[in-house]
């Protein structure tokens, strides 16, 4: 064999470590990115720092970083798994507006005085929707594959 070959091969087994170290960054973004943009809300429910509570931007960067995240995340999950019906695969494909609409929220919190604000405040129900929709197919999924 020469060392053409074996570098092909390395690659090529690197690879699916490349995609799920790729996922979990993803995922990570879209989960600590969502935690970000609670602070400010939990901040003024709980009676906390003034000032943290009234930090709009890093509520509007949260939902932005944990949207692009979950779209991340959610296209990386596609490509990697096989053709055919999964719970994880529908997952994905839910999670994907999912985390759009997480953008869309950032972005509203950024204008939110414009019409487009009203449209996404009015989606709220959708998105919750969606979220659901995601934990109970992952749940859904867990649980059957812990029977097989």
């Amino acid at each position: 064999m020469d060392s053409g070959s074996i570098e092909r091969v390395d690659s090529s087994a690197s690879a699916p470590a490349h995609r799920s170290r790729s996922i979990a960054l993803a995922a990570r973004l879209g989960a600590w990115g969502f935690v970000a943009a609670l602070i400010p809300p939990f901040a003024q429910a709980l009676n906390g720092p003034r000032w943290l509570a009234d930090l709009a931007m890093l509520s509007a960067l949260g939902l932005l970083a944990s949207g692009v995240g979950i779209v991340a995340a959610s296209v990386l999950v596609i490509r990697a798994l096989p053709s055919g019906v999964s719970a994880l695969k529908a997952a994905a494909v839910v999670g994907i507006p999912f985390g759009g609409a997480l953008c869309l929220g950032g972005i509203a919190i950024l204008a939110p005085l414009s019409r487009f604000a009203d449209v996404v405040d009015a989606s709220g129900p959708l998105v919750l929707l969606l979220g659901v929709l995601v934990v109970v197919t992952l749940l859904i999924g867990f649980l059957r594959g812990r029977n097989e």
